[in-house]
């Protein structure tokens, strides 16, 4: 009997959900999966029904889908999976959404570019993937398809931002890039003869100096001004994605 379902299914069933999916068609959606169609069945260039609905932006679709055991991490015949079509189209919300399920924000396709490499055109996408965390230093390799790969072989995101003259874009990737890690520890040099605690320990006891607050407040005061010029990375987990 389950087979028999199982090849009633196919086909037209299958074709109608990823149909739905790209229209955002929630009751189809819902009558198809009851029916018992394949949540994960792919169609044309490997697309499953979640990457159909992220290709066309539908995220009431994309959450749906994940609901009902879409697996996010799938990929198509390019290796993308929802995460790279979502920030290929600028979705962020999307993309925000598909992280918190567990999507891989280095994944790599075919060519090892990554979603960040297709946020490029998309600030909000690209804030999104570096306070996340997102691997900037990736660089792709030319793949058997020259055409579309060619032109990103051997470029980081930094180095595609640059090349199409995206100012903004270039700005934060060149911060995430540049930022400087926390200063090392100074170590301690108690004395051991006397026991007397050394400059470090002391002032850990004592709490930071003046010099060290108003330099703590200047830092935050450069934060505010990087962030009303829209050049901070937003340390918030992104938009909303209700």
């Amino acid at each position: 009997n389950s087979l028999l379902t199982e090849l009633a299914l196919t086909g037209e069933d299958q074709s109608s959900l990823h149909e739905a999916a790209e229209r955002g068609d929630i009751a189809t959606l819902q009558a198809l999966l009851s029916k018992g169609v394949d949540v994960n069945s792919s169609c044309y260039n490997d697309w499953t029904p979640l990457i159909c609905a992220s290709r066309h932006g539908k995220l009431d679709a994309v959450k749906f889908l994940v609901e009902h055991k879409a697996a996010v991490t799938e990929i198509d015949a390019g290796g993308w999976s929802a995460l790279h079509h979502a920030c290929a189209g600028g979705f962020d919300e999307m993309a925000a959404f598909l992280l918190d399920k567990g999507a891989d924000i280095n994944k790599g396709d075919c060519w090892h570019q990554t979603p960040l490499h297709f946020a490029v055109n998309s600030p909000s996408c690209v804030k999104l993937l570096l306070e996340r965390k997102a691997d900037t230093a990736v660089k792709p390799t030319l793949g058997m398809f020259k055409g579309n790969a060619q032109r990103r072989n051997g470029q980081a995101a930094l180095d595609i931002a640059q090349q199409r003259q995206l100012d903004k874009i270039t700005s934060l990737l060149q911060f995430a890039a540049t930022a400087a890690p926390p200063p090392a520890p100074i170590a301690s040099r108690s004395d051991p003869a006397t026991g007397d605690k050394g400059d470090s320990e002391a002032q850990a006891a004592n709490g930071p100096s003046s010099s060290e607050s108003s330099s703590s407040i200047a830092d935050e005061d450069k934060q505010v001004r990087f962030l009303s010029r829209g050049y901070l990375i937003p340390r918030t987990r992104g938009r909303s994605v209700a």
